[in-house]
């Protein structure tokens, strides 16, 4: 795993098992309920003390005390903001604790978190109330996926993770339509729920574009320096010069240019927070705040892919991160509904990771290499082939529409094959997280069936034909050898005056082929290649043994070197008697002598014997029930 320090730890940790005591409010419902005495109980209360019931602190922020309370008149468990004493004896900070109130009240989003109430409690302390979130700060998530933790490894993947950010987006987009900006978008303010509610939270930073910034109070800024509050917290929200969390911040925020904070500010913070949903650790590090606001300030981040490279990040993500994450402004996308269209199109599987083009000649992968992604053709033509004692060997010619090196997604098998483009070939490059994407959007059956068949097709890979991947020299040979013995024909050698015994060559070819299940062209090769030799010589319109002895030792040497299992003695004694009218091969029968045995009369047993017909269209008809039993037998598991 990457040693980067993680995100912010989680300022918000919510005890839902609390069960609040049912106290009454002055809306008791009894026999005797008068209304209108308890209207007037309640024009008559002076503030919100007897309406909530508080439950204890949760956090705290540069403004206020987060609370859980139980709202006795609507008998619901909510949270409250209670704003600090030193922020309420400011002027301009009280105003901005009841703007964050009134902004984030307007902003009726289903992911803004819903403000239902703004008062004063326990002796005149400023506060207003939101809804009660069941779940967890992304940032938490985030963390427990960083430190390995299955369940949340298993439940918050990539693609899970980049629809909450996507809802996060909409959020942002209904602000900046009421020209309302955040300036405060990070993990640690997006609150995941327990049911896949996703809601943006701590609106305190927030501010109308059309009004201008507040001045701090000089009485405030000369207590307070300005990275005092971000000195032990690194990443902590603080209100000065600077305002904003430095982890993540544009440069025009981390250089406190207030003039040229806008839209596009917000859209770097959403890219700041993607970068962290990507790789699991904030954009910008450093050994102190100092060196986090200098490298926030000059846009100084690592490429999410060099972050985080065992994440393996798909390039359009990385894309969109650093297109939304631009130093200047005008480079990033300037609405957010351009980072929805990017990122609608990344999660709807309309963009690959990237797409590549090879020049002719040029190779897309070799054989033997390891490789972690495939690729589709989009234009142009590729050769597969395959090198086999030296000589390339031509398996099949790809086009348009046809996918390549796809096994490298689900085995860690090195290439079995090399691919050529022919001609200038452009494609598209498939990599396995983009199919672990494609899969997290199927229902939860259909992935598992995917998963299945992929690791039956692993584990078929792993049992395939040896001959389709390993030297198939001994078994040709050896194959060629008894066909040698049972399909040769003497032949008159006009050019060394002699009979032959000689084998049509293509047909010798197609049976060696069809015996071992492997392509002609491969069996041609190894005949090429002992052609080469003089271990097999072409006679007219076949092919000849010269010394079958010497041929078979050979056989048998190869054997040996390739460590084939087999139990027949490894040169048997053949006899080959050739004249112009006969051709005579014989087994010496008696294996323990020296001397070869004289040729013994075998019978054979007849047809009716063996079989309980003699006629030949009853042979036929037996030979149809053997065939029936034969496909009747069971296929095993490898």
């Amino acid at each position: 795993m990457n040693d980067e320090p993680p995100l912010e730890n989680p300022t918000i940790n919510f005890d839902h098992n609390q069960s609040p005591e049912l106290v009454e409010s002055i809306f008791t419902i009894e026999e005797d309920f008068d209304p209108n005495k308890a209207c007037h109980k309640l024009v008559e209360r002076d503030n919100e003390s007897d309406k909530y019931i508080t439950l204890g602190k949760i956090a705290q922020g540069g403004m206020g005390e987060i609370h859980r309370v139980f709202n006795r008149d609507l008998k619901r468990m909510s949270v409250i903001k209670i704003i600090l004493p030193h922020i309420m004896a400011n002027r301009q900070m009280f105003i901005n604790f009841i703007q964050e109130a009134r902004i984030t009240g307007q902003l009726e989003h289903p992911n803004i978190i819903p403000v239902h109430d703004l008062g004063v409690i326990q002796d005149d302390k400023l506060f207003f109330s939101m809804k009660e979130i069941e779940g967890e700060a992304l940032n938490t998530i985030l963390n427990k996926v960083r430190q390995g933790e299955d369940d949340y490894m298993k439940k918050y993947a990539l693609y899970p993770l980049l629809t909450f950010f996507r809802k996060v987006c909409d959020a942002m987009a209904f602000a900046h339509s009421r020209d309302i900006i955040h300036r405060d978008i990070k993990p640690e303010n997006i609150m995941v729920g327990n049911y896949g509610e996703v809601l943006l939270v701590d609106w305190g930073l927030a501010r109308r574009l059309d009004e201008p910034e507040p001045e701090l109070d000089p009485t405030i800024r000369e207590d307070v320096d300005p990275l005092a509050d971000t000195v032990n917290d690194r990443k902590a929200t603080r209100y000065g010069d600077i305002k904003g969390t430095p982890a993540y911040m544009p440069p025009e925020m981390a250089r406190g240019e207030a003039d040229e904070i806008d839209k596009r500010s917000d859209i770097f913070l959403l890219g700041a927070t993607l970068y962290a949903i990507a790789t699991l650790t904030a954009p910008f590090l450093g050994d102190d705040i100092v060196d986090i606001i200098n490298a926030a300030e000059s846009g100084d981040f690592d490429h999410p892919q060099v972050r985080a490279p065992y994440r393996e990040l798909p390039t359009e993500l990385c894309r969109i991160i650093l297109k939304s994450m631009a130093a200047d402004p005008d480079e990033r996308y300037q609405c957010v509904e351009d980072l929805n269209e990017d990122l609608d199109d990344l999660l709807g599987g309309r963009t690959a990771s990237e797409q590549k083009i090879f020049h002719a000649g040029e190779l897309l992968m070799r054989e033997g290499d390891t490789g972690r992604e495939g690729y589709v053709i989009i234009t142009g033509e590729v050769q597969v082939y395959k090198t086999i004692d030296g000589k390339e060997i031509n398996l099949i010619t790809l086009g348009p529409g046809d996918s390549i090196g796809e096994m490298a997604m689900i085995s860690d098998a090195p290439r079995s094959a090399s691919v050529m483009a022919m001609s200038e070939t452009h494609v598209v490059v498939i990599t396995e997280d983009l199919v672990k994407q494609g899969l997290e959007k199927l229902p939860p059956w259909m992935g598992n069936v995917v998963e299945a068949l992929v690791e039956r097709l692993r584990a078929t890979n792993r049992n395939v034909h040896p001959l389709l991947n390993n030297n198939c020299s001994y078994h040709v040979l050896n194959q060629l050898a008894m066909i040698y013995i049972f399909w040769g024909r003497p032949q008159n050698d006009e050019f060394a005056g002699q009979v032959a015994v000689s084998l049509d060559y293509e047909k010798a070819v197609k049976e060696v082929a069809t015996n071992l299940c492997i392509g002609q062209d491969r069996v041609a090769d190894v005949i090429a290649n002992q052609m080469e030799w003089g271990l097999i010589t072409d006679s007219a319109g076949g092919i000849t043994i010269p010394n079958f002895m010497l041929f078979l030792r050979f056989v048998t040497y190869l054997k040996l070197q390739y460590e084939v299992d087999s139990d027949y003695r490894e040169v048997p004694t053949i006899h080959m008697f050739q004249n112009p009218n006969e051709f005579v091969v014989r087994h010496q029968l008696n294996l323990e002598d020296d001397e070869p045995a004289e040729l013994e009369l075998i019978e054979s047993r007849s047809s009716d014997e063996l079989l309980g017909c003699s006629t030949e269209d009853q042979i036929a008809d037996r030979f149809l029930e053997i065939l029936q039993s034969l496909q009747d037998i069971p296929i095993k598991p490898a």
